[in-house]
């Protein structure tokens, strides 16, 4: 089940206690997930606005992607510190992911992995969904 962002009447039913709801979208060309409650706010990146928003890629330690060629938008991410804001690539869906579908990393992988706050994996038909916690990044 997923919702775009930002269009009326999407509001996701109560979430299961089978489920986890997470806002998905792409960056380092690679599809992410963040904990919904992380998240506080979305909005259209303005063309005149794409060179001062910080793109969550570098931030994640995935390679950044050409801008130019892709619409983005701006997740304001709540972290400890301060809440932020990130440009990342459409399309930004609400989730929800069963519980059954998330798989934590294994410990060699989390200790080896140069991907700041990966912390699992999604198998899906259609390719895999890095889940982030954004908590105790700096």
């Amino acid at each position: 089940m997923s919702k775009v962002l930002g269009d009326p009447g999407n509001a996701l039913p109560p979430a299961s206690s089978a489920t986890l709801k997470v806002v998905t979208f792409f960056a380092g060309g690679q599809r992410c997930a963040v904990e919904a409650l992380q998240v506080l706010a979305l909005r259209t990146l303005p063309g005149e606005d794409s060179e001062t928003c910080p793109e969550i890629d570098s931030l994640l330690g995935l390679p950044e992607q050409n801008k130019a060629c892709s619409h983005r938008q701006v997740l304001t991410i709540r972290l400890p510190e301060s809440d932020v804001e990130f440009s990342v690539t459409a399309p930004v869906e609400l989730r929800e992911l069963e519980f059954a579908a998330i798989h934590p990393l294994p410990d060699l992988v989390a200790a080896r992995t140069q991907l700041r706050g990966l912390c699992a994996l999604v198998l899906e038909a259609d390719g895999v969904i890095l889940v982030f916690d954004l908590r105790n990044l700096t």
